[in-house]
């Protein structure tokens, strides 16, 4: 189901509270960030094959994976975090934000499968994160 192009009805309360589907939240652009709105990009999507290929480095290498790179920054250091756990909270906020972006879905609407497969079998649009067997 596609939203209206139409604008949302916004009701005095939505200036001061936010709606739970987010539309009105913005007071310029009402639809941004609301439910069933695409996200816009900042830059321009960069696929390998112009399409839909997972990006590789500038010398056609497979890139690291999210896991080791995530080391080479924070490393396995264990330290008291000065924070409390609304960061945790704002870190979940982001999490399901991103992750309940749209998936994609093939000609009968079912979406790949990715788990329980080896990486040959695996659908282009699956991408699993790596964890070595050494992994701290």
């Amino acid at each position: 189901m596609c939203p209206s192009r139409d604008p949302p009805p916004c009701v005095p309360a939505s200036r001061r509270y936010r709606t739970h589907d987010g539309t009105c939240n913005n007071r310029k652009r009402p639809r941004w960030g609301s439910a069933q709105m695409p996200f816009h990009r900042f830059l321009a999507p960069e696929y390998a094959d112009g399409v839909e290929g997972i990006r590789r480095s500038i010398h056609n290498a497979q890139l690291p994976s999210a896991r080791f790179v995530s080391l080479v920054v924070h490393g396995t250091r264990q330290e008291e975090a000065p924070v409390t756990m609304m960061l945790a909270l704002w870190g979940q906020l982001l999490d399901h934000d991103l992750t309940a972006t749209a998936q994609p879905r093939s000609l009968n609407g079912s979406t790949p499968r990715c788990c329980g497969k080896s990486d040959d079998d695996l659908h282009p649009s699956c991408l699993p994160i790596k964890v070595p067997l050494d992994d701290p």
